[in-house]
């Protein structure tokens, strides 16, 4: 259900002496501890069918008597962590010492990344997203002057904040 909720795309302030694969792969950890956090659903009961001795019996008589136990083969301790991985793509790249707006792709939210790519988004479209995304974290936002290297398009990595 958690899971469900992340896919989409997220945008993301990059601050300068940060690599954006480290700011990626930290996005990412937290994205799992946070899904990994929650309180595991109550075991599986099954019933067992277990051989006890009859208490008022002199002799070792043994009666069968059926008992709800855990199914163990659900514990954390046995299956492991409900999420292991997470699929956390990139629009683009900013320098290291660069700073701006990262927009990460999580889960389906990657081939959201594909399709924005290659709707060539115009200059002033891109103000009006950097301005929104500002607008939230408090901070000023301009659009740098870095253009596609293949058709004089605005990039992504033109964002600055």
């Amino acid at each position: 259900a958690g899971l469900a909720r992340l896919q989409g795309l997220f945008a993301v302030y990059k601050p300068p002496g940060l690599k954006w694969k480290h700011l990626r792969d930290t996005v990412e950890l937290q994205l799992l501890k946070g899904l990994n956090a929650g309180k595991p659903p109550a075991p599986k009961q099954r019933v067992r069918f277990l051989l006890e001795p009859v208490e008022s019996s002199k002799e070792k008589e043994l009666t069968l008597t059926a008992n709800r136990v855990p199914t163990l083969i659900d514990h954390p301790l046995v299956r492991g962590l409900a999420f292991t991985s997470l699929k956390v793509g990139v629009g683009h790249r900013l320098d290291s010492q660069a700073s701006g707006v990262l927009v990460l792709g999580v889960g389906h939210g990657c081939g959201l990344l594909t399709d924005m790519y290659n709707a060539h988004l115009t200059k002033d479209l891109l103000h009006v997203l950097v301005r929104h995304v500002s607008e939230h974290q408090h901070a000023p936002a301009t659009v740098g002057r870095t253009y596609g290297e293949s058709d004089g398009v605005p990039s992504l990595s033109g964002l600055t904040v």
